[in-house]
């Protein structure tokens, strides 16, 4: 039995928001620790150590904050799915979706005017994407469990040739 394999990685880009978190994050291992330091030393001197204690929380918090901002996606094509893992913070793993080529209505590059007639579907959107404004997106509209999904991904040119070899009615590249 010949098997197909295909892998690829995305990282997504960083939006505003992560950005504000980051920032936040930083700002709180510096001035929440001081601002406590003060408090403990003119009400309860005697429990000095609660300031160490709250540096140590802030700084913990800071590195689930970096952590859950570092985001990347794998594809892998495998047989006749697509399955799609959330990278964080190059540690942690989740599965975020699997796409079975059978359920696939229509993939196309986003923006092609055949995707069209797939927006007056009631649908939830996915974006697994790097978020660049690069042309490379792809959109897949499936039927998951009982609703459409439109999915948005950047896979590379071995993968996207096996979506065609697998469904060429389905999928334009």
């Amino acid at each position: 039995m010949n098997s197909i394999y295909h892998e690829w990685l995305v990282k997504r880009n960083r939006i505003f928001s992560d950005i504000v978190f980051r920032t936040l994050a930083i700002l709180g291992c510096v001035v929440v620790p001081f601002i406590v330091s003060l408090l403990i030393a003119k009400f309860a001197p005697f429990f000095i150590f609660g300031s160490v204690v709250v540096f140590a929380l802030m700084v913990w918090l800071a590195v689930v904050v970096f952590k859950r901002t570092n985001v990347e996606y794998e594809y892998k094509f495998l047989q006749d799915e697509l399955r799609i893992d959330k990278i964080m913070g190059q540690s942690k793993r989740k599965r975020c979706a699997t796409v079975n080529v059978g359920k696939v209505e229509f993939m196309a590059k986003e923006g092609d005017p055949e995707l069209d007639s797939f927006e007056n579907l009631d649908y939830y959107v996915v974006d697994y994407s790097s978020r660049s404004d690069e042309d490379n997106k792809y959109v897949i509209f499936y039927k998951g469990e009982g609703q459409y999904a439109k999915v948005i991904i950047e896979p590379n040119d071995d993968i996207l040739k096996q979506f065609k070899y697998t469904a060429p009615n389905r999928v334009r590249i």
